[in-house]
């Protein structure tokens, strides 16, 4: 091989390499203009939802979960019931994202639990449950109440599965 086959042999891997990125992007491009054709959940769809949006795809979710009989006693404090079992359900559509769910809000919706004497809750956010929440989930659990947190990401797969499973057509956005 001379000097001038190698040079050409760089540049054909040069374009090809050039050809291969492009396509790579116009799949990428298909692919997203087809989840948005779908509707499909995300975690930037879920945030860019009203509240009451919000609440909307959280109630379907639940439902979908069999949980039943769902009934709002505050604004972010529900209850729900799954067989026998009654839950509290902690509620809280954040600004942004990235937001942090606060200990105070917690803590106030656990006192919530104490006074309707609920020993199983669940904890739905659009945004980022902390790590010193989810510590306090498990003090919580040795004074026998059972918390589950859900954050943004978790919800936002969870409907983004019953929209693919065609649970109910209200889910598609």
């Amino acid at each position: 091989m001379n000097f001038k086959n190698i040079v050409v042999i760089f540049l054909i891997l040069i374009i090809l390499n050039k050809i291969a990125g492009y396509l790579l992007k116009l799949f990428s491009l298909s692919v997203y203009s087809d989840i948005k054709a779908k509707g499909l959940m995300n975690v930037n769809l879920l945030n860019s939802m009203n509240k009451e949006e919000f609440f909307s795809k959280v109630t379907l979710y639940l439902e979908y979960k069999n949980y039943r009989d769902i009934e709002i006693l505050e604004e972010n404090i529900w209850i729900c019931y799954a067989g026998e079992n009654a839950f509290g359900v902690f509620i809280k559509k954040l600004d942004i994202t990235q937001d942090v769910l606060e200990v105070k809000e917690v803590l106030r919706f656990i006192s919530k639990l104490n006074e309707l004497n609920l020993k199983k809750s669940i904890i739905i956010t659009n945004g980022v449950i902390g790590d010193n929440i989810y510590k306090l989930a498990t003090v919580i659990k040795d004074k026998n109440i059972d918390i589950i947190c859900i954050n943004g990401v978790e919800l936002a797969y969870e409907i983004r599965n019953l929209t693919i499973e065609g649970y109910d057509e209200e889910i598609i956005i």
